[in-house]
Formats: structure tokens, sequence, C-alpha cells
């Protein structure tokens, strides 16, 4: 057990609790666990001003935003051996719970009283439930593995905001959804060795449906008149198949070869304010190909053609009315698929010495993006083509010879893109990926805390 009190700036205490019970019950093992946490307990108090091209301030005023989040877990674990078939089952619940109060009072430079009063608020309670069981066995010599998981979420959210000039009648933005969303999976695997390959084979099915409330409206804060939207009410599911067959051949000593094929099947059903069916077919083969001429140093070559899976959430009208922003569901929306592939070189020295570089390119088709809709407004939708590329390094660097223990270890990667966007129609990167590099280092050691 472990129970932890964190005192906050905003004169409130954070509490965590977090227990577990281990027991055996015949040949199996037995884990029951419970926790709470506070994860927010904050008043992010303080100004905020907005600044002309030539310094001088246009408006600034006071900010009072409080967030609340708190949230609790039961969970059940167990595992264990009924006779040759080794068992792994588990089960959990998490309910989660956010509150969110804020206001802006804007004032112009030369104004005692603001001008402006910026406020909102955003509430959002959610129960997980998720139940899970693998079992693995062998049979006449393949190594046999199912795997079973049901998932079942409840979301309540609710949001409004008004962005008002004083002394103009008050009008305030909001938008409260319910959602239900479900998922299925059941997997099986059987491999088995066979001289100098590796077969792999199995299927999946997977079961995946929201069902979508969702209501825009408009009022004074105090009354509401409902807006109409494009898809306030919408259930969506999706039935998806996937069989793979695999093979990891071991050429020589030096060369390895791993080479899969996967077909995916799956049917998207959508009823409610915009009913459409459609069906897909994708191939995704992969190949993986590892070289290492001497001790020390291995080359790799791969391809693969991967296919994205959709948000289903996307199919439904939402909103952000703190950002006075609503945005349209798209019915029409495709699985992105990317060809990637990948060369690399890694050399490692003693024990824990390593040096990786890669080059990465990646093609994209059905790129998932905003896109304008025919009511004047933005839906994420889809770039038909699209492209991502750059390099990748890491390194552990033994420092043994300044302290006994001692490395440095790090990444360092860069990637450029490039798509036609859908609304200007000139060339930018993808959202959130503008060239800059993402890097880390650490210095670690077994002798020296920091």
């Amino acid at each position: 057990w472990e129970v932890q009190a964190t005192g906050m700036s905003t004169n409130r205490i954070r509490p965590r609790i977090d227990t577990s019970y281990t027991s055996k019950i015949g040949n199996f093992s037995v884990t029951t666990g419970l926790a709470y946490d506070v994860d927010l307990a904050d008043n992010l108090v303080g100004h905020e001003h907005i600044v002309s091209a030539d310094g001088e301030w246009l408006e600034r005023g006071p900010n009072d935003d409080r967030r609340r989040a708190k949230q609790a877990h039961a969970s059940l674990a167990v595992s264990g051996h009924l006779g040759a078939t080794k068992i792994n089952a588990n089960a959990s619940y998490r309910e989660q719970q956010f509150r969110r109060n804020w206001v802006y009072n804007a004032f112009r430079p030369s104004g005692l009283a603001p001008f402006r009063i910026d406020q909102g608020h955003e509430s959002h309670d959610g129960q997980n439930l998720e139940l899970g069981a693998d079992l693995e066995r062998s049979i006449i010599g393949w190594t046999v593995k199912l795997a079973v998981l049901a998932k079942a979420d409840d979301y309540d959210d609710l949001s409004w905001a008004g962005f008002n000039t004083v002394g103009d009648p008050r009008r305030f933005d909001r938008f409260c959804s319910l959602s239900k969303n479900t998922e299925r999976v059941e997997r099986i695997t059987s491999s088995r060795k066979f001289g100098d390959h590796q077969i792999e084979t199995g299927g999946e099915y997977a079961y995946n449906s929201l069902d979508f409330t969702g209501e825009y409206s408009q009022g004074d804060g105090t009354a509401f008149v409902v807006q109409p939207s494009d898809i306030a009410k919408t259930t969506v599911s999706e039935d998806r198949m996937e069989a793979f067959v695999s093979d990891s051949w071991t050429l020589s000593p030096k060369l390895t070869l791993e080479s899969t094929l996967t077909g995916e099947w799956s049917r998207i059903e959508q009823s409610g304010d915009a009913a459409k069916s459609r069906s897909f077919f994708y191939p995704k083969p992969r190949i993986k190909a590892a070289w290492k001429p001497r001790d020390g140093w291995t080359y790799r070559l791969e391809l693969e053609r991967s296919v994205g899976q959709l948000d289903f959430g996307a199919f439904a009208d939402s909103a952000s009315v703190g950002d006075n922003n609503q945005n349209s569901g798209n019915p029409d929306l495709r699985p992105e698929k990317i060809w990637s592939s990948l060369v690399g070189v890694e050399k490692r020295w003693g024990k824990r010495g390593v040096l990786n570089a890669s080059l990465v390119q990646e093609n994209f088709t059905d790129q998932l993006t905003l896109v304008p809709t025919g009511n004047g407004g933005v839906a994420l939708g889809n770039v038909r083509d699209a492209k991502r590329w750059g390099y990748d390094l890491s390194w552990t660097l033994p420092l043994a010879v300044i302290l006994d223990g001692l490395e440095l270890t790090g990444y360092y990667r860069w990637r450029t893109s490039e798509l036609v966007d859908p609304i200007t129609y000139q060339s930018r990167p993808f959202s959130g990926w503008n060239g800059r590099d993402r890097k880390s280092t650490r210095l670690n050691s077994s002798h020296l805390v920091i």
C-alpha cells in the first residue's frame, strides 16, 4: 500500500492512495488492487495580454482558471496453469471526473473597467470497464495462443463559453454530449519452428462501436436554444477481420529475413443523421532484413504497408466552445494508408556501448487532416497524397573512464513533411511536424545519484 498527500499553493491537499493484495489459490496467483488519485487541484491565476507588432499592449487583464480532476480504479488479475494450459485474466474498472471554471476580464490601455468578459465551464465524467484473458499451450508441436478483450466506455461531457462585450446582450455557446464506446477483440496465433524457419500464423476479429448524441445550443447563459447541426445523433460500428502468416528465416548466421503478409477486411456502418455503409480490404505486406557482416555491426532494411484505425468520434459533430470553434462530423472518412521504409545501421561495443542511425521515408494515402465542409465549417477528412521523411539517432556511451557505471544515453529525431493543404491549396508540413528536431540526453550511473 502507498499513501501520498501533496500540498498545493491553492491551499488544497491532493491525496493519493494505491493498495494491492496478492494471494495464491491452488495453481493461481490472484492480485486485487484499489487506487484513488486527485490529479488536478490547480488554480491558474495570472494576467494575459495582447501586444501589437510595435510592442504596445492592446488589451490585458486578470485570468482565473480553476481545474479539478480525480479518478478511482479497481483491478483484478489472475495468472497460473490449468494442466498444460497457461492462463492469464484481468479485469479493471475506472471512474474519472474533470471540472474547469475560467474567467478573463479584458481591459483596454486607458480603461479602468473591463470592456469584455470571457468565461466558461467544462465538465467530463467517464466510466471505463475492461475484461481480458489469454491462454497458451502446445498442440502437436505448435505453440497456440488465444487472447480475448472486451472494453466499454461511457462519457458525459458539457462545456459552455461566452466572449461578451460589456453593455451588449450576452451570448454563450454550449455543447453537451453522451457517448458510449464498446470494443471486442478475439485473436488466435500459432507458431512453430521448421529448420531455419520460424513460422507464425493466425487471425483476429474485432468489433468496435460508438453510440453518440450531441447538442449544440446558444443562449444568454440561462436559457439556451438548440442549433441545427449535421450529425448530432449517430451510431457507428465496425467489423474488422485480419489473417496473417509470417516467416522468420535464418539464411545464415549473419543474415536473417522476416516476411509477413496480412489481409485486413472491414465493414463500417453508420446510422442516424448520416446513414452509410462501406467495406474495405487492404493487403499489408512487411519485409525486414538484418545483416551482421562482423561482430558489433548490424545493417537493417525494412519495408512495410500499414493501415490506420479511424477514431469514431470524428464521424460526429463536436465543438470546442472555449476556442469559439465548432467542427462537423464526416461520415466519408477512410483509414490512412502508409508505405514506410527504413535503412539503418547499428554499432555495438563492449557490454553497453551502442550507436544507432537510420533513414526513414513514409508515403501516405488518405492522410487525415482538417478539410472544408459544405456548410462553411471544417471537419477531419482525407488528403490523398502526403509524405514525411527524416532520420533517427540514438546512443549509449559508456563513461567508465570517468566513473564506474557512468553512461550517457540519448536520441535525436528529425522529420520534415509535405502535403497540399485542402483549404489554402498551399504546400505545408503536417500539423505538429514543422521540421524541428526532437531530442533527449540523459546521464545515468549505478554509483551516481543526481
